[in-house]
């Protein structure tokens, strides 16, 4: 099972991100469902379409805060799902093991950039607690990763450092095809 309010909300890099592991999860043979989990109170709907193997759940839980720590784990209960993933909050009690994406902890780095300092001291209150709890952290760096371990206190077993990968539309082109389109747009003739 997968957060994905970040696609709700639109989050941008957050969004890609989840869209590009829906997709690819979706392809391993090992994987028969991925239930994508969705809160009701954010309006958008959970795009299920052109993902393989998915099915949408939009639920919600009596107060907006209660969804991670009391909606969630209930509904993992309910599917029986085998892993929980999330970008950066997963329950601290879960039927089933979590893991929880955390690219940066810019939240507790650098505080000063964000307003209100109650929210973010919150936000980071609830940031260590998800990542301290959860099963594994997956991060983007090496540098991430040690932001963690120093920072956040997340011990460095639990900890994996996955590269973001390019867009599958991002790849070598042509050369010669290339070679011509810089000559034309250069005005050069060889």
């Amino acid at each position: 099972a997968l957060d994905v309010r970040t696609i709700q909300a639109r989050y941008a890099g957050d969004r890609i991100y989840l869209e590009n592991l829906i997709r690819h999860l979706g392809r391993l043979p090992e994987i028969s469902q991925l239930s994508l989990y969705g809160e009701a109170r954010l309006g958008d709907p959970v795009p299920v379409e052109g993902y393989t193997k998915t099915e949408a759940k939009v639920f919600r839980a009596s107060r907006g805060w209660l969804w991670t720590p009391v909606a969630v784990p209930q509904q993992l209960k309910r599917d029986q799902a085998d892993v929980f993933h999330a970008p950066y909050l997963v329950p601290s009690k879960a039927p089933c093991p979590t893991v929880a994406t955390v690219h940066d902890v810019t939240l507790r780095l650098f505080p000063q950039y964000n307003r209100p300092r109650i929210k973010a001291g919150i936000r980071n209150l609830v940031l260590n607690a998800s990542a301290r709890s959860a099963t594994a952290v997956i991060t983007d760096s090496e540098h991430s990763r040690r932001d963690l371990i120093r920072v956040v206190r997340v011990r460095p077993d639990r900890i994996h450092v996955i590269p973001l990968a390019a867009g599958e539309h991002f790849t070598p082109g042509d050369v010669e095809t290339a070679r011509r389109r810089v000559r034309e747009l250069l005005g050069l003739d060889r």
